[in-house]
């Protein structure tokens, strides 16, 4: 949208984009402030945060005999068993909960490739984020350029029409 010029080569299509937005839609104008986690999931691949997930429940699967094969400690100072427990509890809900929270991410993944038209097995979660971070980026500084423009062409008027 950013290569495709105006005659005058002053404006992309993207700048039109931009102004219609903002002219005839102005409800949804302001949208990049809505998906402004674009650029931190554009950083972050499915496989890395899967085996983080991963590595997380095979820490915890070999926790769990360590817990239960430690006896009861004679010492009343040694609280190993009872704060490693407490741990282990809470870690397994949270890990779980991670589990969750990837599989509705896959899922929502596979919604926004139906959406967008784009084949799954094609395209990693971070390249597209990558490439919506890009059209953001340029859609901000289109938004930019229109205002200054605007700004310019109203003084340009009232200068014309002091003289």
């Amino acid at each position: 949208l950013s290569s495709i010029k105006s005659v005058d080569g002053d404006l992309t299509l993207l700048h039109f984009l931009e102004e219609m937005i903002s002219v005839y839609y102005p409800e949804v104008a302001g949208f990049e402030m809505e998906i402004n986690h674009v650029e931190a999931a554009a950083k972050m691949s499915r496989e890395d945060i899967q085996k983080a997930i991963k590595d997380m429940e095979t820490n915890l699967s070999k926790l769990k005999p360590e817990l239960e094969s430690c006896g009861d400690s004679n010492d009343p100072e040694d609280k190993f068993k009872e704060v490693m427990s407490e741990f282990y509890n809470k870690a397994t809900e949270q890990c779980g909960k991670l589990v969750e929270m990837f599989d509705n991410m896959t899922n929502k993944f596979k919604d926004l490739a139906e959406y967008y038209c784009f084949e799954l097995e094609n395209t990693e979660m971070n390249t597209f984020f990558c490439s919506l971070s890009s059209f953001l980026q340029e859609y901000k500084t289109a938004k930019k350029e229109n205002i200054k423009r605007k700004e310019r062409e109203k003084k340009e008027t009232q200068a014309k029409e002091r003289a």
